[in-house]
């Protein structure tokens, strides 16, 4: 759970002086913890609002590459803020962006949850390692701005995701005080650095480990991590959409967007999804879009955190090179408040796969 921000001060003015600790990775650990932190960022993705998530690890999207070998972003770790009108109409914005990054990462994800945007992990940032030989992305990075008041979960006990926790000293970011967070028992890490911005805030990189074959790189990952929160910019910026949404009735709200890259097991695929509740109600209308001939429509959306299986009945509409697919956990009769799926799949306009010509400007009246 979440400290309380004068919690958090008094740990870290007991921290001693002293370097940054040592990487003790175990392979096995750090996958398993990695499983179950998974669970719990798809889970939060929506809040309290809803057990629906859009988002999954196999959600992907052609987004701008990470950069490798220079610091980039603000200078000072300070905050941008894009034109009003881009924020306003654009389900998926972007809180936080990676600067420089290992070579070992491919692509970035976004996920965002505007129904619960000061929670601990509804909105994120994601490096996504290079595939394996098994063809699955072999390590993750999640980027994470907590809202005013929160600070980074730490683990007061032993649990299910892992042993207790506690802060070990680490050099100042952007001259603001940091911390990595460590296993009580040694193992495996730690992974996770945090610091705070001017602003108050705070922000965590957690390096997770996905394939035990990547255990070399993924060390060095973790040593790297002063290095990468260095690169880091907090910049509030409306994601370019690959579809527009005209006409939405008044009585649905937004509970989750993303946008993936290069995730899943084949290099290069991608998938963008919304996730809106009827209000009133505890039904949810998923849309996914992906690029026309991807297999398996619908395998994407989640219920509750975990994929369901792919519905050869699913409705799909395909233009311009894209797929859009409609589905809701509550069966088609969810639809009945938007005049059915297709009426639903009607008001999205699909812009191609050509991400130049993709929009910020998603919803239309």
């Amino acid at each position: 759970m979440s400290g309380t921000e004068e919690e958090l001060t008094v740990r870290l003015a007991r921290l001693a002086d002293g370097e940054a600790p040592h990487s003790t990775v175990s392979a096995g650990a750090a996958i398993r913890m990695g499983r179950s932190r998974r669970v719990r960022r798809r889970l939060s993705a929506v809040g309290a609002v809803t057990a629906v998530a859009v988002a999954a690890t196999g959600l992907v999207t052609a987004l701008p590459e990470p950069r490798h070998g220079t610091v980039t972003g603000s200078a000072a770790g300070g905050t941008t803020v894009q034109a009003a009108g881009d924020i306003a109409s654009d389900p998926l914005v972007s809180h936080a962006e990676f600067g420089w990054l290992p070579t070992q990462f491919a692509g970035l994800s976004y996920q965002a949850s505007p129904a619960n945007p000061t929670g601990d992990t509804p909105q994120f940032t994601r490096a996504n390692g290079k595939h394996g030989d098994d063809g699955f992305t072999t390590m993750l990075l999640w980027l994470t701005v907590y809202g005013k008041g929160a600070t980074p979960p730490l683990r007061s006990t032993d649990s299910r995701e892992g042993p207790a926790q506690h802060l070990v000293a680490s050099p100042p970011v952007h001259g603001h005080p940091a911390y990595f967070l460590a296993s009580q028992d040694g193992t495996p890490g730690p992974h996770e650095l945090c610091w705070q911005l001017a602003d108050g805030r705070w922000v965590g990189v957690d390096a997770e480990l996905t394939a035990a074959s990547a255990q070399s790189d993924f060390v060095k990952v973790v040593a790297d991590l002063p290095r990468i929160a260095a690169g880091v910019s907090v910049d509030e910026r409306a994601v370019p959409l690959p579809f527009r949404i005209n006409g939405l009735p008044d009585n649905l709200r937004l509970s989750a967007a993303t946008l993936d890259h290069d995730s899943v097991a084949t290099p290069g695929s991608w998938a963008a999804g919304v996730n809106y509740n009827v209000a009133g109600t505890k039904d949810h209308l998923v849309v996914t879009v992906e690029p026309e001939g991807s297999a398996d429509p619908g395998s994407q959306v989640a219920v509750a955190g975990f994929p369901v299986q792919p519905d050869p009945s699913l409705l799909c509409v395909v233009s311009h090179g894209l797929k859009a697919c409609a589905t809701s956990p509550q069966g088609s009769s969810a639809f009945d408040a938007v005049g059915g799926e297709q009426a639903f799949l009607n008001r999205f306009t699909l812009l191609g796969t050509n991400e130049k010509a993709w929009t910020a400007q998603v919803l239309g009246k």
